[in-house]
């Protein structure tokens, strides 16, 4: 059970912090947290440009070993691998996206403009996943960079959040292989 709270802990932090953060900082959940869809031409825009860093950021991963240094899940019994997936693979990335892309992002884009606010995300947003080494940070910061340009340029907060889950689940799957 422990493992459990451990691990729900930190997405509902997160989205307990990007709703009562949005309540009292009065952001509109339509435009300030960008809970709309976007259109499809930012859909097609967007999704090209994620899959090409998915192939760089793979490609990095592979030239400086760092999918060697990933831990290998199917150590865990089953539940613990069910938990680890359904959260790594949904939850974290869903609940990151709401309080960093959504909340956050709006906060600091209302407080000091649209490049500080993306820049800033991207920042906490590497500093909460604590990577080893200096390629992994370098990684998350890009990856948080493009999920704020992307919220920002499609005004949705469903393609950065999609990019995330999918960027997730292809970690689960090496983690699982």
């Amino acid at each position: 059970m422990p493992d459990v709270v451990m691990i729900a802990v930190t997405p509902a932090a997160l989205i307990a912090g990007a709703l009562i953060g949005t309540w009292r900082a009065r952001l509109d959940p339509r435009s300030g947290l960008g809970l709309q869809l976007p259109s499809a031409r930012h859909a097609v825009i967007f999704t090209a440009a994620f899959l090409a860093l998915l192939v760089v950021h793979e490609g990095l991963y592979q030239l400086f070993g760092l999918d060697e240094r990933q831990s290998d899940w199917r150590t865990y019994e089953a539940g613990a691998i069910a938990l680890r997936v359904v959260f790594v693979a949904f939850i974290y990335p869903l609940a990151e996206e709401l309080f960093f892309r959504g909340f956050l992002l709006g906060l600091i884009t209302r407080k000091a403009g649209v490049i500080v606010a993306i820049v800033a995300t991207a920042l906490f947003f590497t500093l909460l996943h604590l990577p080893l080494g200096w390629i992994g940070p370098l990684l998350i910061f890009t990856d948080g960079l493009f999920f704020g340009f992307a919220r920002v340029g499609s005004g949705s907060l469903l393609l950065p959040a999609a990019f995330h889950v999918v960027g997730n689940s292809i970690a689960v799957i090496q983690r699982l292989s």
